[in-house]
């Protein structure tokens, strides 16, 4: 049970060993690094009537990177809360109100680490907002790994990868990814949503690799 609260909540900064707040992974002065590299996010795509531009909070680069693969590849799971921070300040107030919903990890990752890197980024997000998490999307078992794949293939694979879980979706999320390569994952997930009867998409995502 302590190594778990300890996984959680650590007591000292994943970077320099200082002392942290009870359920941050950085320390202020290292969290700050990742608000400098934040603080110019801006849209990657121009969006559509239906589909608002994709905003990300930062360039996969940099300090932020290397949070990132320390959240996702060392299992850092305490810096969630601290990242959902980051692309909170991004989202405006008129749209606080809308369900959170996620692209989801490829089951072998989240197997192997043992959580969803993304589903939990919607889920602290959602608390900081007063809204609520719903799962929307699904990724088949047998789908390819994105990340493994070129930019055509990456293409053909995101158009069969994900289904809807419910006939029913609300008419207007916020829908989140962590980490946006081609955009073709995040591109399929509207789609679905789209095609489910939903009819405002906001996107956001972590970083832009």
């Amino acid at each position: 049970m302590n190594i778990l609260y300890r996984w959680i909540f650590p007591s000292a900064c994943i970077w320099c060993g200082k002392e942290v707040l009870v359920g941050d992974a950085l320390c202020g002065p290292c969290f700050s690094r990742l608000q400098v590299e934040a603080a110019n996010s801006r849209k990657i795509n121009g969006g559509t009537a239906l589909q608002e531009a994709c905003v990300y909070v930062a360039n996969y680069s940099g300090a932020f990177k290397k949070a990132i693969i320390q959240w996702k590849v060392a299992n850092n799971y305490s810096l969630t809360r601290q990242f959902a921070q980051l692309m909170h300040v991004n989202i405006p107030m008129d749209i606080w109100n809308l369900p959170v919903t996620s692209i989801p990890g490829h089951k072998m990752s989240i197997r192997k680490r043992g959580w969803d890197a993304s589903s939990e980024l919607g889920k602290a997000l959602a608390k900081m907002i007063n809204s609520r998490w719903i799962r929307l999307i699904e990724r088949h078992s047998k789908s390819d790994m994105q990340k493994k794949l070129g930019r055509e293939d990456r293409y053909n694979n995101a158009s069969d990868m994900l289904y809807c879980r419910r006939d029913i979706v609300p008419p207007a999320v916020i829908l989140v990814d962590d980490v946006r390569t081609t955009g073709e994952t995040m591109s399929a997930g509207e789609r679905i949503l789209l095609e489910h009867g939903c009819k405002q998409i906001h996107s956001f995502v972590l970083a832009q690799d």
